[in-house]
């Protein structure tokens, strides 16, 4: 049951459940490979309706979350397969000299098409944590279940390029979904430009706080955030979106990519930061 202090979710769920049946309307009457987005909404390629039938099938994001978090990994593939969408993990934590660390770390601007609608479960980075890549190859969405927080190490070279993807490229920081304070990834699948004054500000606050909730305890906290696009070939989000769990009830914050996460954005800063330090994190 999600709780009113996230109203988003349902909204959620329910455009991911329009975009899914517009697809496959879409598909039967001409051979098209993107859907036209509305407003600032995530354009969506005919093999992202997978995720949308996932979400939709799980009660949207919260739902997802909470079996991700509850899922073995085998569970958790089984449940990918019948959506079409790939799984794979990936030991971070391996050497160096393996050939899917350099793949992983890579930083395409685009991963391959070998590596899109997939479901990545990254090991080593700091704690187990989960991206999803969509079918244009860019990070979509993270997860990761949190407590005790452990920073995890910057991919400096990665993390410039991908704020230079932006235009215009002095306006941007190659922004991290899970933060490294969180002991988010530093690699392409857990970055993308970000707009910097956003970064450094309202969305740092969150980060900032959402770290000291370690003192809960080991997986007392769920930590989610997606990202939408307004286009199908854009590689900067326009929209955040940041969801915590703690005792059962999800905490959500919106934002646009912009200076301070838009005009609402320092609002839903605070109202985060408050509600994190009222679950005990500060």
């Amino acid at each position: 049951m999600r709780s009113s202090s996230s109203p988003r979710h349902a909204a959620l769920a329910g455009r991911w459940i329009a975009v899914g049946l517009f697809v496959l309307v879409g598909l039967s009457a001409c051979d098209t490979h993107t859907v036209a987005p509305t407003g600032p909404e995530r354009a969506v390629a005919p093999s992202d309706s997978a995720y949308a039938r996932l979400l939709a099938d799980h009660g949207g994001i919260d739902g997802l979350a909470d079996f991700r978090a509850r899922a073995s990994d085998e569970e958790l593939a089984a449940t990918l397969g019948r959506y079409g969408i790939a799984f794979e993990i990936v030991d971070v934590a391996a050497s160096a000299e393996t050939a899917r660390y350099q793949d992983i770390t890579a930083c395409p601007q685009t991963f391959p098409t070998s590596d899109r609608v997939k479901w990545f479960r990254l090991v080593g980075a700091g704690g187990a944590e989960d991206h999803y890549i969509d079918s244009r190859g860019r990070p979509a969405t993270a997860f990761k279940s949190l407590g005790p927080v452990t920073t995890a190490a910057r991919q400096t070279t990665c993390q410039t390029n991908v704020g230079n993807w932006a235009s215009p490229a002095s306006s941007y920081d190659g922004g991290h979904l899970i933060g490294s304070q969180l002991g988010g990834w530093g690699g392409r699948a857990n970055l993308v430009p970000q707009q910097y004054n956003f970064n450094r500000g309202n969305w740092k606050r969150i980060e900032d706080a959402v770290a000291k909730c370690s003192r809960l305890g080991s997986g007392a906290v769920e930590y989610h955030v997606d990202v939408d696009y307004s286009d199908a070939t854009t590689l900067t989000p326009s929209q955040f979106h940041a969801d915590v769990k703690i005792g059962g009830v999800w905490k959500s914050a919106d934002f646009t990519n912009v200076a301070g996460g838009g005009s609402n954005g320092t609002a839903q800063a605070t109202s985060m930061v408050s509600w994190l330090q009222g679950k005990g994190c500060y």
